[in-house]
């Protein structure tokens, strides 16, 4: 004889049909790993292609240049997506700011070629051998970073004042390191390098000292 069908009991929830579908926070932290993931690659990628060498081969300063990078592309990005109004500042601001503003990416390029964490493209077949950067002196070296941070600051200072101010503490001290770089070399070529970064830094550091007065 078959068997009595059970009788559900009333007091038991209703039995779920199917799995169990993840919740929309579980999909959204999903999306946001991927997405993080992709920008990495490709940042690392973008990175990779300019210093013409790929992440498993990179040294220490390749690893400093690649956070370096992936900092001023954010700042990029923030000045696309936040283009700066320039009448309406909350900073003083002259022609020579829009100027030196202007000429900030450049400038940190090749800051970054002389600190070898940006190498120069591939000369192409048939074009002269390139000659390669020499060697840093200590000072030298010390005065280019710190102008490097500087005009990180100076690239956010229309907007904020406090970065005005931290953009001319890193001019000072650059252009400190700068004076002391000029008396630890005795090549005339290199003596004139030096000269002409401590005539830029010492612009930034005027116009931050000026957007500093009341």
């Amino acid at each position: 004889m078959p068997e009595p069908e059970k009788k559900r009991d009333p007091n038991q929830p209703l039995p779920k049909d199917g799995p169990k579908k993840a919740s929309f926070g579980v999909r959204l932290l999903k999306m946001l790993i991927l997405g993080v993931f992709l920008l990495v690659v490709g940042t690392m990628t973008a990175y990779s292609r300019e210093i013409g060498s790929w992440p498993w081969s990179w040294q220490q300063n390749d690893w400093q240049g690649y956070l370096f990078f992936v900092k001023l592309k954010a700042q990029d990005v923030q000045d696309r997506v936040e283009a700066i109004d320039w009448d309406h500042v909350k900073t003083t601001i002259t022609g020579k700011t829009k100027q030196l503003w202007s000429d900030a990416p450049g400038v940190v390029e090749k800051i970054e070629r002389k600190l070898g964490v940006k190498k120069d493209a591939p000369a192409q077949p048939g074009a002269p051998p390139q000659t390669p950067p020499g060697e840093l002196g200590p000072e030298h070296k010390l005065a280019l970073e710190a102008m490097r941070e500087g005009i990180t600051h100076y690239r956010k200072s229309p907007d904020d004042p406090a970065e005005v101010a931290a953009a001319k503490k890193k001019f000072e001290e650059a252009s400190s390191h700068f004076e002391k770089a000029l008396k630890e070399t005795n090549d005339d070529k290199a003596k004139a390098d030096i000269a002409q970064e401590l005539s830029d830094c010492n612009k930034y550091l005027e116009d931050c000292r000026a957007r500093e007065k009341p």
